[in-house]
Parts: structure tokens; sequence; C-alpha cells
């Protein structure tokens, strides 16, 4: 499954959307999840969504408390 994330990928939760919803798509293996390297935020300024996002994944995966049933997830910046 690929999902693209144009913008606000984290402050949107758009990202935790991706995971939730891949996980319930039947015979889904591998995750595919692009988010911005660099989005500006109106006022509040610049934010790294993929930087974010990186350290998000790796926190699900270091808890050992939520599993994601997919045998792979490429998260990419662009």
């Amino acid at each position: 499954m690929l999902e693209i994330e144009s913008g606000r990928g984290i402050m949107g939760n758009a990202f935790y959307r991706d995971l939730i919803r891949g996980s319930l798509i039947q015979g889904a293996r591998y995750l595919v999840i692009g988010l911005r390297n660099s989005y500006k935020y109106g006022k509040t300024g610049d934010g790294d969504d993929f930087a974010k996002g990186r350290e998000q994944l790796d926190a699900i995966y270091a808890s050992g408390r939520m599993t994601l049933p997919f045998d792979g997830v490429l998260l990419f910046g662009w």
C-alpha cells in the first residue's frame, strides 16, 4: 500500500490515519508512506514531517505495544 502526504502529514494526523487504515486492508503486506522533508505550517513555522514520522514509527516499534501487520514498512521523505 502506498500513501504520499503532500502537506500536514504530522500536524493533520494523516501519518497516523495511514498507519491505521493501511493496517485494516486485507492482504496488504507492505506499507509505504511518503512525508515531506519541509512544510510551511502557516504562521507556526516550518516542519520536517519525515523526521517526526520517523521518530513516531521508531517509537511504535521500540515499545513493542503495537504490532503492525506488515512484512515491512518504508517511510521516505521528499
